[in-house]
């Protein structure tokens, strides 16, 4: 809460679930680097273990929510980002194969990429230089929208990664701001790259939502327990075809919302993926979406059996 104003009590619970999922956000890429070192099996799980509890609090945030304040808001925050071209979208919490794959698409075939970050939380920032350390970009940090577009102006950025729920000016009328002084200017538009937490997916459809690739890295520690839970997907596959045959949305949001929290700690993001997938096709009850959703499941399961063989 940045001013003296009175807040509704819907104002309140959307800044405190703001400043949670922040938080939480810090912790899975702190952890999440912190994994990548060189620890001891019993460290290695503790920090395991840790993970996947902030993974089961932001699941759990994440069901309580609507999305960018209500659906309609949501949808018409999607369609006008949309509109601005040369957008994409890149949600939190994310990994570094997330990170640069988002951003390298966005930045096209260049040698190096000039990323500019705004965000009003200064841990970020450390976060994603940790993040972007030995790859093939820079980047400079702002703490709002308003600073972004002044800095956007320079034209010296190849990227341009905004939150959307920042102070002073927030992502979209950043992202508005932008595109109307390079049309002023006659420039041609920075690739944009939206961050953000909330649940957006079902307003997003049509938008580039870049997936994550099919890189598999099981943790020491549950690599044993990788088949069972292949085999487990295995079997989704079959009952997600029959829970759509008879129009079961709510096993299928279950079933995906499962999958949404357990696919990258077993060290298989995209199961996480396609699992957010699945949860928001059985909340909105969407028949086609599940079962493309389904179908990609099985195709990476393949690709994954192919290369276990």
């Amino acid at each position: 809460m940045h001013d003296d104003q009175p807040l509704s009590q819907d104002a309140r619970l959307a800044w405190f679930r703001h400043e949670i999922r922040n938080s939480l956000n810090l912790l899975t890429g702190s952890l999440k680097l912190l994994e990548m070192s060189e620890l001891s099996t019993k460290q290695q799980k503790h920090l395991s273990m840790c993970r996947k509890a902030v993974e089961r609090i932001t699941a759990t945030l994440a069901s309580g929510e609507t999305g960018y304040g209500d659906p309609e808001r949501a949808r018409e925050a999607a369609t006008e980002l949309k509109a601005f071209g040369h957008v994409s979208f890149l949600h939190k919490p994310f990994e570094r194969s997330d990170l640069l794959r988002t951003v390298q698409l966005a930045g096209g075939a260049r040698k190096t990429l000039r990323l500019l970050s705004a965000d009003d939380v200064p841990e970020v920032g450390w976060l994603l230089e940790s993040l972007l350390a030995n790859s093939r970009c820079t980047v400079e940090f702002v703490p709002d929208g308003r600073a972004a577009v002044e800095k956007a102006r320079t034209g010296q950025f190849d990227v341009l990664l905004l939150d959307l729920d920042m102070p002073v000016m927030d992502g979209r009328d950043a992202a508005r701001a932008i595109r109307e002084r390079e049309k002023r200017d006659g420039r041609d538009p920075v690739p944009i790259v939206i961050v953000t937490g909330h649940r957006l997916e079902a307003a997003l459809e049509g938008v580039d939502v870049p997936e994550p690739d099919d890189a598999v890295a099981p943790p020491p520690e549950v690599a044993r327990l990788v088949p069972e839970f292949l085999a487990n997907r295995e079997k989704d596959v079959a009952s997600l075809r029959e829970l759509i045959e008879h129009g079961d949305f709510e096993t299928i949001r279950t079933l995906g919302h499962r999958m949404k929290g357990t696919g990258r700690g077993y060290g298989f993001p995209r199961i996480s993926e396609i699992g957010r997938r699945l949860e928001a096709a059985g909340t909105d009850k969407d028949a086609g979406r599940a079962r493309a959703a389904t179908d990609a499941l099985d195709a990476f399961l393949e690709r994954v059996r192919a290369t276990r063989t």
